[in-house]
Parts: structure tokens; C-alpha cells; sequence
């Protein structure tokens, strides 16, 4: 009888942990820059960063010699606050997006338009609250992107705001889904009430570039001669 009792109390614990674990994952929320977030699967990138992915086989060298790179975007678009200007918000995206296309210039030709053997690359900073939070929908990546000391040692109820970079490469031409990734990031430091410029942001902005270019390299790195 014992034994019976332990068995049933383990399986109900392990039933309880395992309803708790699913609702964790089902609080966590997907931003809907990407259409598709159903195949994405946890990886590793080289750099120890667990992030989710979904990678067609047929996005490789030589089906793709191409790419079309689209205007970064934030998503959802943000509203400037007193931390965060529209002028910097303006700055820091200009200067993620010709930071990208620097970089994947090194790895791959960059096209003009669409066409056979060229991928259309689309990057997004996003952010996303926890199911059940209050925020509208403009407020997320400004609260996301600015970390204050206080809001760091606060140990009261905060607003759990989450984010990342995402990626979504399809074909050029037909539209057929080739690559999609949703990759944690980090927001930048302040001191209290400090602005966050983009001086201050570019070391935070140059990671996530370079992680646009990491993953692209892996399948389309030119072969050196």
C-alpha cells in the first residue's frame, strides 16, 4: 500500500510539474512578425545563445547565389518616450540596417530585386509581454530596450517584456518559406534617467548584426578561391 501511494503521489507531482511547465510555454508569446512559428525548433548558435529555428534544406549554395535584404524594421512600431526619442529610435534602425548589409555584403552579393536564385532576407527587433500583461502594443520595445539600474534590482511585480531579433528568408520570386529565426536579445543599459542614444547602443546593435550574419554564412558563405 506504501509503495501504491508513493507511485500514485510521484505521478500526480510529475503531472503537476508538467501542467506547470506547459503553462509557462503557453505564457510565452510570439510577436507575429513572422507568419509561421509552429516548425521553429531550440538551437544553439555558435556562441552559445539558445534561440529557435527552422532551416529548409534547399536554402544553400548554388540554388541561391542572391540576397535581397528588406528595410529593418521594430515590430511592434514603438512610440518614443522620454528615454527614447524618435530621433534615436530613427538611428539606431538606420544603423542596424546598414550594419546587416555591410556585413552579409561580405558573405554573399546583395541583389536589387527579386529574382531566380535570390533570397529575401526580412529582420525585425521585436518584443513581446507575457500573456496577461497590460502593455499596448507601441510600449514593449521602448521598455524592452531600456534597462535602468533600478529596474534591474526591483523585486516587486515589473512588466516581463521580452526581446529579440527575428529573421524570415523566403524565395524571392515564389514566396516559398526558406529560413525563419527568433533570437533573444538584449536590451541597453542606463544610468536612471539617462537617454538611450545610439552611441550608447551600438555595441548592443553591432551583436545583433552580427548574429544576422552568422546564420546566413552557414548556408551561403562564399567559397574563397
Amino acid at each position: 500500500m506504501p509503495g501504491r501511494v508513493a507511485r500514485k503521489i510521484g505521478t500526480a507531482v510529475f503531472a503537476l510539474g508538467f501542467g506547470l511547465a506547459a503553462a509557462a510555454v503557453a505564457q510565452a508569446k510570439d510577436s507575429g512578425f513572422l507568419k509561421d512559428y509552429s516548425q521553429l525548433r531550440p538551437e544553439k548558435d555558435a556562441t552559445g545563445v539558445e534561440r529557435r529555428v527552422w532551416v529548409s534544406p534547399k536554402f544553400a549554395r548554388p540554388a541561391y547565389e542572391k540576397l535581397l535584404v528588406e528595410p529593418v524594421v521594430f515590430y511592434p512600431e514603438p512610440r518614443p518616450t522620454k528615454q527614447l526619442s524618435a530621433r534615436d529610435l530613427k538611428e539606431m534602425r538606420e544603423y542596424l540596417d546598414t550594419t546587416i548589409r555591410h556585413l552579409l555584403a561580405g558573405v554573399v552579393q546583395l541583389a536589387d530585386a527579386p529574382g531566380p536564385g535570390v533570397a529575401r532576407v526580412r529582420v525585425a527587433v521585436t518584443a513581446t509581454e507575457v500573456e496577461g500583461g497590460s502593455l499596448k502594443p507601441y510600449q514593449l520595445l521602448p521598455i524592452a530596450m531600456v534597462v535602468t539600474a533600478a529596474r534591474k534590482a526591483a523585486s516587486g511585480p515589473q512588466h516581463d517584456v521580452k526581446l529579440a531579433l527575428e529573421m524570415d528568408v523566403t524565395d524571392s520570386a515564389s514566396g516559398e518559406p526558406l529560413a525563419r529565426a527568433v533570437r533573444p536579445a538584449k536590451g541597453v543599459e542606463v544610468e536612471g534617467g539617462q537617454q538611450l542614444t545610439l552611441a550608447l547602443a551600438k555595441p548592443r546593435i553591432d551583436q545583433w548584426a552580427e548574429s544576422v550574419r552568422a546564420s546566413i554564412a552557414v548556408r551561403m558563405q562564399r567559397t574563397t578561391r
